[in-house]
């Protein structure tokens, strides 16, 4: 969204302003009652005026709170705003440098946080929105506490992927073995299993926590049961890298895409697969991101090719493909 304007996918109808006079970026939360602008501070003097974070309500319209954006040593064009899943952490990217995460109701800052020459191939926040977990380029497991602005020991073992529970529990992934660890009040590893023979791509647990899945260079989807604290059965289908996973909000259904253009649908208590949603298109490199909408019945696919295309989930159903 650019100045507060949004559209109607399916008939391409420019809709009212979700916000009155908001002139830049605007995000809304997963629930869609709360929306984040970044916008600059001095509009008489914009190319060179500090940023600005707003939080709004969107019900009423009315400001709730803005804060000065986090200060980056480069310049603030790739700046970029995001909820976290439950909506109570709104993060702040500064120039791929820096970041910031607010309590979405207050406006209190957590903490920051700040790297430099550093490729983050998975980053992953706490649901308390205290601790940040990435692994960097060269596979190596990173934690800060945005608290108490420290960095947190951590094994010593490669990780490609990493995620959080809701229960607040650390899943990290590589080639060997998948690992699953309590942060808090110390590190501490409660699992350990198989991992996925490739290396990792794309990490997600169930919303109730008692499964997790993850794709990988080959063409399975893995999974684990955390609550027998096994691995199940590969699930096969894909002909190609599966390269992103997500879970619905309900839990009842996860989604995996592959770069064979083809995202499927499967069922989650007993991995069945439900439907494969189709690209009709010949590209490869389909599945680079894959998300469900707040209610579960839209599926949106990503490349970088600059492609996005929108599924029905019910009747699977193409509504919208863009480049």
């Amino acid at each position: 969204l650019w100045g507060g304007q949004s559209w109607d996918f399916r008939t391409g109808q420019l809709l009212p302003p979700l916000i009155a006079g908001v002139e830049g970026d605007l995000v809304l939360s997963p629930d869609a009652t709360t929306a984040a602008s970044l916008a600059v501070a001095d509009k008489a003097n914009p190319f060179f005026s500090p940023l600005v974070v707003q939080v709004w309500d969107r019900a009423s319209g009315k400001l709730r709170w803005e804060k000065p954006a986090p200060k980056s040593t480069m310049t603030t064009i790739v700046d970029q705003l995001a909820f976290s899943p439950t909506g109570r952490w709104l993060i702040y990217l500064a120039a791929g440098q820096k970041i910031g995460v607010w309590d979405t109701a207050a406006g209190d800052i957590v903490g920051e946080m700040t790297w430099a020459s550093q490729h983050i191939s998975s980053m992953a926040l706490s649901p308390d929105g205290h601790t940040i977990a990435w692994s960097d380029g060269h596979y190596q497991l990173h934690l800060f506490d945005l608290a108490a602005q420290t960095a947190l020991p951590t094994p010593s073992t490669d990780i490609s992927e990493v995620a959080f529970s809701t229960a607040g529990q650390l899943a990290l992934c590589d080639r060997s073995e998948l690992t699953v660890w309590r942060i808090a009040p110390a590190f501490e590893q409660i699992l350990k299993q198989p991992g996925t023979h490739y290396p990792c791509d794309g990490l997600a647990f169930s919303p109730n926590s008692k499964l997790l899945i993850a794709g990988n260079n080959g063409h399975d989807v893995i999974a684990w049961d955390l609550i027998a604290k096994k691995q199940l059965p590969p699930l096969k289908g894909h002909t190609s890298s599966v390269v992103d996973v997500a879970f619905s909000r309900s839990g009842e259904f996860f989604v995996t895409a592959s770069n064979d253009a083809t995202v499927r649908v499967w069922r989650a208590h007993d991995r069945a697969p439900l439907s494969t949603l189709t690209t009709k298109t010949a590209l490869g490199f389909f599945g680079l991101s894959v998300a469900l909408s707040p209610d579960d019945n839209l599926i949106a696919g990503g490349t970088s090719e600059g492609m996005v295309w929108l599924w029905d989930r019910a009747s699977g159903q193409l509504d919208l493909a863009l480049h």
